[in-house]
């Protein structure tokens, strides 16, 4: 289906006024066409999995109130550098996408109200950097990968969710004491595990 669909062609979900739900519509470029301006500082939650977006153009940042933003089973691999002026975002699901090491905005660590990432099932081959400086994380997913070392540097994340199963992890330094529970294993060279961090 062509990105270009008219109003009355596409599926929509009303359920929340705040939301809008546009997945599973076949779309291969962002949808703003089909959300006016004027109404995007009322969208708190966007829902545009399952279609076959290439990337996230810079028209991102007029959602000025996004708190969810799920982009999951597309075929990202870029997302604009106006992504990170989404400061009121709180969840970004991105699996099972394209993305790779250079795929996410360099400034991604000012997103600072961001509580929950989900990345797994892509390309990546390193943790991403940004994440690095992003302390107030709570969730962060990257299982299904293809990174093979977590940085000493993971010790400045404190008291988050860590999946990194389905890996190529070969090194990783750090004891962990960056939150109740970590899963820090991967599918090789070891199985993953949870385990209970000795940090209060």
């Amino acid at each position: 289906m062509a990105a270009g669909r008219e109003v009355s062609e596409v599926e929509w979900d009303w359920n929340d006024i705040n939301s809008r739900d546009l997945s599973r519509n076949g779309f291969t470029e962002f949808p703003d066409h089909l959300l006016p301006e004027e109404e995007r500082d009322n969208i708190l939650s966007l829902q545009i999995h399952h279609n076959s977006i290439g990337f996230i153009p810079a028209s991102i940042e007029t959602f000025t109130s996004l708190v969810i933003l799920d982009v999951s089973n597309n075929r990202l691999s870029h997302i604009a550098d106006e992504f990170s002026n989404l400061t009121s975002l709180q969840t970004f699901v991105a699996k099972n996408n394209n993305l790779d090491d250079d795929s996410l905005p360099k400034a991604f660590d000012q997103l600072k109200s961001l509580k929950a990432v989900n990345l797994g099932g892509n390309n990546l081959t390193e943790f991403p950097p940004q994440l690095i400086h992003m302390p107030d994380i709570q969730k962060l997913y990257l299982g299904s990968n293809k990174i093979s070392d977590i940085p000493n540097t993971i010790q400045h994340m404190h008291r988050f969710v860590i999946s990194m199963n389905a890996n190529m992890i070969t090194r990783f330094e750090y004891r962990l004491t960056c939150g109740p529970f970590c899963w820090v294993g991967s599918d090789h060279p070891n199985p993953a595990e949870w385990t209970e961090s000795q940090s209060n």
